[in-house]
């Protein structure tokens, strides 16, 4: 556990929580608060028109809106009002816009506008994703078949390589972050979403000294430590944990309490795949396993990942 003690942690971690787990709502469940919501009908620098809201994570409310110019639909993130005066939550809200920038990717949310509202909290206008997340998927359908997996993993490799490559680190990868849309031939078509925390790795750090950011049960033990040194591979060891979700249908680790899983995150080993989804090939086994190592350095790389991916998805094997 390094050097932390217990309360502290606990402490640390509630401050995780507070910030990243809260779930977006669905449309569907959403739309009663319209009526009360003083944002929905207003038009943004004369440019976007927002017509409902859609959701709402830690950081801001998204809402359904239509470029005025453009006659397209759009997504307007707006930041929640009780955090745009927080120097530090700002930059974070703007790390999107900043990703966006730096990596160009098909399986990357893209942000095509910032701005602010007049005398309040800022805005970013993002390409809207109509779709599920894989968290809703496994509550919907549970454990998913090996090579739709194959599939949906293999999209987030190329996220990540594209990510990593342009000095990013997601740092909040999980199941609700994965969102899958229809496009052209296939209906699960990856989007990675919120990079809200994410890390460059060039320029200064918004994030305090000792200060773990993320959801616990899909952060690596270097993660929740808050180690200096903690760097791409805690984005690793999320992809194992989220392919891991979706073919058992449970997270690698699971507690009562938040005291309680952080202390198997540090101490026990990962359950294997295998006992869970006996019908799983053994080198996928051992692929998630090295993954949710507890040593960073005994993970596989984005690249690794992929080829081992390969011959469980239907449209790379067809093309080998």
């Amino acid at each position: 556990m390094g050097n932390l003690g217990l309360d502290r942690l606990h402490l640390d971690t509630e401050r995780i929580v507070l910030w990243k787990t809260s779930r977006r709502p669905t449309a569907a469940n959403s739309c009663g608060d319209e009526a009360r919501d003083p944002f929905v009908g207003e038009r943004l620098h004369g440019r976007y028109r927002l017509l409902r809201r859609i959701g709402q994570g830690g950081a801001g409310v998204v809402y359904l809106a239509e470029h005025l110019q453009r006659r397209r639909m759009v997504a307007v993130k707006i930041m929640l009002p009780q955090l745009w005066t927080a120097d530090e939550a700002g930059l974070r809200f703007y790390r999107e816009a900043q990703v966006s920038r730096l990596v160009r990717n098909p399986h990357i949310v893209d942000v095509s506008d910032i701005g602010r509202l007049d005398g309040g909290p800022p805005y970013l206008v993002m390409e809207y994703l109509e779709g599920t997340d894989a968290a809703q998927l496994v509550a919907a359908e549970g454990a998913v078949c090996v090579p739709r997996v194959a599939e949906i993993g293999l999209q987030i490799c190329s996220a990540l390589d594209a990510v990593h490559c342009a000095g990013v680190v997601h740092r909040d990868l999980k199941p609700e972050h994965v969102f899958l849309i229809a496009r052209g031939d296939t209906s699960d078509f990856v989007k990675l979403v919120d990079f809200g925390i994410c890390k460059l790795t060039s320029g200064r750090s918004v994030t305090g000294a000792g200060i773990a950011l993320g959801t616990p049960r899909f952060m690596a033990p270097e993660q929740l430590e808050a180690r200096p040194d903690a760097d791409a591979r805690v984005d690793l060891y999320a992809l194992g944990g989220i392919l891991f979700f979706m073919l058992t249908g449970r997270c690698p680790f699971e507690a009562s309490s938040l005291p309680e899983l952080l202390i198997r995150v540090w101490s026990d080993p990962a359950p294997r795949l295998r006992d869970l989804r006996p019908d799983a090939p053994e080198s996928l086994n051992g692929l998630i396993d090295r993954a949710l190592s507890k040593d960073p350095n005994a993970r596989p790389t984005v690249r690794e990942f992929q080829a081992a991916l390969a011959p469980f998805a239907p449209s790379r094997s067809a093309n080998a």
